[in-house]
C-alpha cells in the first residue's frame, strides 16, 4: 500500500486526513445538504415498505435504481442504535461516506504507480497529498451527496484494469453506472483501452460485455421488482431546464449583464434559467457537446497506439477520462456543485509531470472553491440574479473551462513528447 512512501509520510498523512476529515465530520456544518433529501427517500421506502406498496411507483426517484439501497442502508445502520432521525441518519451516512474517501486516499499510491511505472517517492506523496487536501475546498459537499462513492467506483474500476483484473474492473464500471450514470462518460476511453490491449477483439468484445453485465444486473433486481416504474429518473432527468449553475446558463446570465431580459425559476426540484431562446440554446449545447464527446474519441481512437504503451497506456486512460468526465459535465444543461466530485480523484493525478500538475490542480481547486463560495453562500445573490452571485458563477464556469483546457493540452503535449499525462 505505502511503497514509495516512508512510514513517517504516512503518519503524517493520517495525521492530516484524521484532523481534516473530523473536522468535516464533527465540526463543519454544511449550509445546504442533500441528507435532508435523502432521509425523506428513507422514510418514504420504509413506509411503502411496511405497507407492502411499490417505492418506485410511489415516487418519482432522481436516481438510477442501484442509488436506493445506498440511501436506505444508512438509516438501517442507525435503527441498530435506537429510532432513526434525520440526524442519526446524516451520522450514518456522512460516516459511509468517509470510508468511501479513506479508500480512495488509500488508492491513490496504486494509481499513482500504475500512471508511472518509474514513480518516485515524490511523485506518490504528491498525488496523495492532492487528494488529501482538495476536498477542504469544498467542505458542504465530500460528505453530504453519494457522488464520493461514484468516483470510488470508478476509480476501483481503473484500479484493477491497471492491475490487469480487467473482466472485474469493466464490470465494476457497469454496476457504478446503474448507481449514477455518470461512469458511461469513461466508457469510450475504457473501451479504446481494452480495444487497444487485448490479445483478440473476441476477447475486447467479451470484456467490454462484463460491463454491459454489471449495467443491467445493477437494474435487473428493480425492473423484475417494479417494471418500467424504475426508469422514471429518466424523464426527471430530461424534464430539467437550463439550469441556473450550468455553463449555458451563464450566457444567459451574461447577456441579462447587458440589459436582455432573463429570470430565475423553480423546477423539478432546482432553479432554472428563462430568457430568451433558453430552450433552443439548451439544444443545441447539448448536440455541441455530443459532437466534442465524440471529437474527443475520435481523437483517442486515432491515438490508440497509446493505449497500447505499457509505460504510458494507463496514465493516458486515466488523462481521457478525466477529460470525458469534465467535458460531460460542460456540456449538459445541469452542473449540479456534486458533480465534480466525479472528478475528484483523477484531478488528483492528472497530469503527471511536476509543473503542469502543480498547475492543474491548483486550478481545479479554485473550481471548488469558487463552486463553494457560490453554493451556498452567494445563492441568493444568484437565484435573485444580484450581480455578485451571477458574476462569480461565470469565474466559476471560466475557471473550469480553463481547466479542461489546460488538461486537454496537456494531453496532446504528453502524446507528441512520450508522456502521456
Amino acid at each position: 500500500m505505502g511503497r514509495g512512501m516512508s512510514r513517517r509520510a504516512w503518519a503524517l498523512v493520517a495525521a492530516v486526513f484524521i484532523l481534516s476529515r473530523a473536522w468535516l465530520l464533527f465540526a463543519y456544518s454544511p449550509a445546504y445538504s442533500d441528507l435532508r433529501l435523502y432521509f425523506q427517500f428513507y422514510q418514504i421506502f420504509t413506509d411503502v415498505l411496511a405497507k407492502g406498496g411499490d417505492f418506485f411507483a410511489t415516487i418519482e426517484f432522481e436516481y438510477p435504481p442501484l442509488a436506493l439501497p445506498a440511501i436506505v442502508l444508512p438509516g438501517s445502520a442507525a435503527s441498530l442504535f435506537g429510532p432513526v432521525t434525520e440526524a442519526s441518519y446524516g451520522f450514518a451516512f456522512r460516516t459511509a461516506m468517509l470510508l468511501a474517501d479513506l479508500a480512495l486516499l488509500l488508492l491513490m499510491p496504486r494509481l499513482v504507480r500504475a500512471l508511472r511505472p518509474e514513480a518516485d517517492a515524490l511523485a506518490v506523496a504528491r498525488g496523495t497529498a492532492a487528494y488529501l487536501v482538495l476536498p477542504l475546498a469544498a467542505p458542504d459537499l465530500v460528505y453530504d451527496r453519494l457522488d464520493l462513492a461514484v468516483a470510488l467506483g470508478m476509480a476501483l474500476s481503473l484500479a484493477a484494469l491497471a492491475g490487469g483484473r480487467r473482466r472485474s474492473g469493466v464490470f465494476l464500471l457497469g454496476v457504478t453506472a446503474a448507481f449514477k450514470l455518470a461512469p458511461l462518460l469513461i466508457a469510450a476511453p475504457v473501451g479504446l483501452y481494452l480495444w487497444a490491449t487485448c490479445r483478440s477483439k473476441r476477447e475486447a468484445f467479451i470484456e467490454a460485455g462484463c460491463g454491459l453485465v454489471g449495467l443491467i444486473g445493477g437494474f435487473a433486481p428493480f425492473l423484475a421488482a417494479s417494471g418500467s416504474e424504475v426508469l422514471r429518473f429518466l424523464h426527471y432527468q430530461t424534464a430539467r431546464g437550463l439550469q441556473i449553475e450550468s455553463l449555458p446558463a451563464s450566457l444567459g446570465l451574461l447577456a441579462g449583464r447587458f440589459g436582455f431580459p432573463a429570470r430565475a425559476v423553480e423546477e423539478a426540484r432546482a432553479i432554472s434559467v428563462v430568457f430568451a431562446g433558453s430552450e433552443r440554446l439548451g439544444g443545441m449545447w447539448t448536440l455541441a457537446g455530443v459532437a466534442a464527446l465524440l471529437a474527443l474519441a475520435f481523437y483517442g481512437w486515432r491515438r490508440r497506439a497509446v493505449f497500447a504503451d505499457r509505460r504510458r497506456g494507463f496514465a493516458f486512460l486515466t488523462a481521457m477520462s478525466l477529460l470525458f468526465l469534465g467535458l460531460g459535465v460542460a456540456a449538459s444543461k445541469v452542473f449540479s456543485p456534486q458533480y465534480l466530485l466525479w472528478l475528484l480523484p483523477f484531478a488528483a493525478l492528472v497530469p503527471v509531470e511536476a509543473k503542469s500538475w502543480r498547475i492543474a490542480v491548483g486550478a481545479f481547486f479554485l473550481v471548488l472553491l469558487l463552486t463553494r463560495l457560490v453554493f451556498p453562500h452567494f445563492l441568493v445573490e444568484l437565484v435573485t440574479l444580484r450581480p455578485s452571485g451571477v458574476w462569480l458563477l461565470i469565474a466559476r464556469n471560466l475557471v473550469f473551462v480553463s481547466y479542461l483546457v489546460l488538461l486537454f493540452r496537456s494531453l496532446r503535449a504528453g502524446v507528441s513528447d512520450g508522456k502521456a499525462g
